[in-house]
């Protein structure tokens, strides 16, 4: 481990405004001399480093990492190969500085400003967005306050659906845990914008007649306005002098590997689980809510679509499930830009505890994806985006939110993971309560009944992957074979406790595709004939 660090963004002193908020009185990092560079590595072994990994390739070790002159000897005594990409990327840190600072700030009264979306957004013209959203679509829009963060911010985002049924599903889109992927908050808000003002007898329309659209835009809003005015490649919270990963403090498999007790470490778990109260209030705001049905955890970079587990590379019992969703998802985002989102267990990119999505999936049962945006695994660009991504990838998150969204209807509500073994959680209540203690294992999460039954057979094969480009051409489909399937066996109270799934199949295994993709072909087909505007 370093013997020192650089602790980005100690540049001054925080005052705390009577208002409750924090002022920052600090020189914005230039980053100049910062290098990002491609390692021969795995992400574990440059996290012991304490080195800022960034992203990296998939089944090979290949690592985008970003290397203070702090750090610079630290790599170089490693002993991994590695190759420059930027040898400065205070250049394009200061790029952006200089066109946002520059640029006319969006009009926030008498209606919606078109120019919203040409660039990125601070906390507070985000946060306007939101009431002016409200305003403009009130029989469709509302406000929800999920919470406060540690600063004193307010957490909130916006209810979305047509008149209809209170028991109606609920799916949830959060974003921007991390601090620095400002491209998650943009589209983000393009895609809650393009729900808000769907047309009438639209796909986008039809979804909510069917279900109700949660999108909470920045769930760390400390963090980001940190990252905009001081450090712009901060990543966690503002928990005192260095912060914790909001993405490694739920509370499934806490501590666990791809996360760090080093408080200093940019996937630092914190405490406990829940020891933030910004992880702690979307805790809350889901618990809450009975009829949540699934969560889309929107994240930047690398075209991915990740599901469960994260913790460790063991096979969920809903697999194939996830696997015929992330699929079908990856197809239809390919449409308007030919961008390829690779679908994958998350685990697989690398292990990663305490994230919210296998607790999303281990406690309540949720249909629970992370979508990592553009760019790609890429030489050119990084968290540092030009604002011309923001539409197009806007428009591929609301493609993909709309297949998860017909996809968790049609399968209706899941059960709690099963993840073939034990899954250690704090003591503390799942649902409500804090940490508790971490040093024992909550029974493990397991499996109900075998399904029985299942949807019918259209007579139709899944749909062929969409053809290659120059670009990164998408893997085939697998093949998937009929098996046992069935429905629900109904909700326990306690979301711990054994419950069938009508998703699951009964071996927990791969004969699960089939059906599901039979169904996602159907929510296709329906999809055409509506047409998507």
């Amino acid at each position: 481990m370093l013997g020192f660090r650089l602790k980005s963004g100690f540049c001054g002193a925080l005052l705390l405004a009577a208002t409750g908020t924090i002022a920052h009185a600090a020189t914005p990092a230039d980053h100049h001399g910062d290098v990002l560079v491609e390692v021969e590595a795995w992400p574990d072994d440059l996290h012991a480093l304490g080195l800022d990994v960034w992203t990296h390739r998939t089944a090979e070790p290949r690592v985008l990492v970003r290397v203070t002159p702090q750090d610079q000897a630290a790599l170089d005594a490693s002993g991994y190969g590695y190759t420059v990409v930027d040898p400065d990327l205070g250049t394009r840190v200061q790029a952006e500085r200089d066109r946002l600072t520059g640029a006319a700030a969006p009009v926030l009264g008498g209606g919606l400003d078109p120019t919203f979306h040409s660039d990125f957004r601070d906390y507070g013209t985000v946060d306007a967005r939101l009431d002016a959203l409200a305003a403009a679509f009130p029989g469709r829009v509302s406000v929800v306050n999920v919470g406060v963060s540690l600063e004193g911010r307010a957490i909130r985002g916006l209810r979305i659906s047509n008149p209809g049924p209170a028991d109606r599903p609920v799916i949830l889109m959060q974003s921007c845990q991390h601090a620095r992927e400002w491209i998650s908050v943009a589209s983000a808000m393009w895609a809650a914008e393009a729900f808000a003002s769907a047309n009438a007898g639209s796909l986008l329309d039809g979804l909510l007649d069917q279900a109700e659209l949660v999108v909470v835009p920045i769930v760390n809003p400390d963090g980001y306005v940190y990252s905009w005015n001081v450090e712009r490649y901060w990543r966690k919270n503002r928990r005192d002098d260095h912060g914790v990963d909001l993405n490694r403090n739920w509370s499934v498999v806490w501590g666990g590997e791809g996360a760090s007790p080093d408080p200093f470490a940019e996937n630092y778990h914190g405490t406990g689980p829940f020891s933030e109260p910004e992880s702690a209030a979307m805790r809350d705001f889901v618990a809450a809510d009975p009829n949540m049905v699934a969560m889309l955890d929107v994240h930047s970079f690398g075209q991915l679509l990740l599901y469960p587990w994260g913790y460790d590379y063991v096979d969920s019992a809903d697999e194939a499930t996830y696997d015929a969703i992330t699929s079908s998802m990856a197809n239809e985002m390919w449409a308007p830009h030919q961008e390829w989102y690779s679908p994958l267990q998350s685990s697989d990119l690398y292990p990663a505890s305490g994230n919210s999505i296998d607790w999303g999936y281990g406690v309540y049962g949720l249909y629970s994806i992370t979508i990592e945006l553009r760019p790609e695994f890429t030489e050119k660009w990084d968290f540092v985006l030009p604002p011309q991504f923001i539409i197009p990838t806007g428009e591929e998150l609301v493609i993909g939110l709309a297949e998860l969204i017909e996809a968790s209807v049609a399968l209706g509500p899941g059960a709690p993971g099963d993840s073939g073994g034990e899954v250690e959680t704090s003591t503390g209540d799942p649902d409500t309560g804090g940490p508790g203690d971490t040093t024992t294992d909550d029974p493990p999460l397991t499996s109900g009944d075998p399904d029985t039954g299942g949807p019918a057979d259209t007579g139709v094969d899944p749909p062929p992957p969409p053809p290659s480009t120059s670009g990164s051409p998408p893997d085939p489909l697998p093949e998937g074979t009929a098996g046992s399937e069935g429905s629900d066996s109904g909700a326990a109270a306690d979301p711990l406790s054994e419950r069938g799934c009508g998703c699951r199949s009964s071996n927990g295994g791969g004969s699960g595709w089939w059906w599901a993709s039979l169904m996602l072909v159907a929510i296709r087909r329906r999809r055409q004939r509506l047409g998507a505007g």
